[in-house]
């Protein structure tokens, strides 16, 4: 009959059959985009939307973003990664177990990114090891549109470039 299982309000805690849950109430709930597959490689130094990894937001909500990423590439190339979003604050740190950063601070373990288009450098160990890399934190964009995760590999000449891996994922929700 279309019906679908889901929560009642918080004035009355508990589930019920109901119609399809819109995407706000899914928000709430927490949603887990998984990519299904792995990219082409990317030998451009210009961060770039990844296409899978991303979710539309409301205006003036904010979010728990908790990404778990997996990338392999030419170890020279390291990683430029970040996210971009509509205007609004963002307060992310990137997590990883890093060889080198192009700027020259080797095992940087957690760097920030503030702004609705930053990004950060991360090492990458070589072409046949995968690395993970994870993205946790806040975002509150003041108008609606896409937050969407962006990478590419920082150095030119990067060889045989960089590729995001299938299973990897981001999680986000309305809080």
């Amino acid at each position: 009959d279309g019906k679908v299982l889901k929560a009642k309000t918080s004035e009355t805690p508990g589930v019920e059959w109901g119609d399809a849950v819109d995407t706000a109430t899914l928000a709430r709930i927490g949603v887990t985009v998984e990519a299904a597959s792995d990219t082409a490689a990317r030998t451009s130094t210009t961060a770039a939307a990844d296409g899978a990894l991303e979710f539309t937001a409301a205006a003036n909500t904010s979010y728990r973003i908790d990404a778990y990423l997996i990338f392999q590439g030419d170890a020279t190339a390291d990683l430029k990664i970040g996210f971009t979003m509509p205007a609004g604050t963002m307060h992310l740190t990137v997590e990883g177990a890093l060889t080198t950063v192009a700027s020259g601070s080797d095992y940087d373990r957690f760097l920030t990114l503030t702004s609705s288009a930053a990004t950060t450098v991360v090492g990458i160990a070589g072409a046949s090891t995968p690395i993970s890399v994870r993205v946790t934190g806040v975002i509150r964009p003041t108008s609606a549109g896409t937050v969407a995760l962006v990478w590419a590999p920082n150095a030119t000449g990067a060889g045989t470039g960089v590729t995001r891996l299938a299973r990897s994922q981001l999680y986000y929700r309305a809080v």
